[in-house]
């Protein structure tokens, strides 16, 4: 009897071999580690989310005024805000903006600091480079390779706008969706929830120094209203 179980075993991996793979094989093996490294973006921006939104009325002290200023938001104050368990991978930026009334400069001083100034927009924007497994060589500039794309696409359906910087030629000035008339278009694979980096952002030199598209810096964006 334990010949022919082994007989049976023998012949099923046989018959094994003569199977065709799953067409969904990359789907369900490594799009999963692309799903999981936007994650960990997502999770960074979320944090910084929660502390903005922690120094904002009613929480910040005041009744009016906001109590965070702009900037990178640092390592150590985002860990606070993350779940348990995460590690922040050192890839991503997260940093507060406070721009002026068409988005297309940050705003200094102010009475009550500039992110306080009437008529101001305040965005938190996490941004970095997209990580050298998931870039597609053949292209310039550079672009996330497909199956980074597809889980890009699938973080769409939840209604968060995460995407890779492109230049859009024909971008024009909109009231609700570019302000600042900016070129450059957070793509996020689908082209319904797209959203701009405001001219503020992209002057900036923190910013500037990893995703400046005049270089062919291609970037993982994210940017929120606070």
């Amino acid at each position: 009897m334990y010949i022919w179980v082994i007989l049976a075993t023998f012949l099923a991996m046989l018959a094994s071999y003569t199977l065709a793979p799953r067409a969904d094989m990359r789907e369900v093996t490594v799009e999963p580690l692309a799903q999981a490294e936007l994650g960990k973006f997502s999770a960074q921006h979320q944090a910084g989310y929660d502390y903005v939104r922690l120094h904002k009325p009613p929480f910040s002290g005041h009744k009016k005024y906001n109590n965070y200023s702009p900037g990178v938001i640092s390592e150590s104050t985002l860990r606070s805000h993350l779940p348990f368990g995460y590690v922040l991978s050192g890839l991503y930026t997260t940093q507060i903006f406070c721009l002026n009334e068409d988005m297309t400069a940050e705003l200094g001083g102010g009475a009550n600091g500039p992110c306080n100034e009437d008529g101001g927009h305040r965005v938190l924007v996490t941004y970095g480079p997209i990580p050298e497994r998931w870039v597609n060589l053949s292209v310039t500039p550079e672009q996330p390779n497909t199956d980074f794309m597809n889980a890009v696409r699938s973080m769409a359906y939840t209604g968060e706008v995460v995407g890779y910087t492109v230049y859009d030629a024909d971008a024009e000035y909109d009231d609700n969706d570019n302000m600042s008339a900016s070129k450059i278009r957070v793509f996020d694979g689908r082209g319904i929830y797209d959203s701009f980096v405001p001219v503020g952002v992209l002057n900036n030199a923190t910013y500037k120094k990893v995703c400046d598209m005049d270089k062919d810096y291609v970037c993982l964006v994210s940017v929120t209203a606070i």
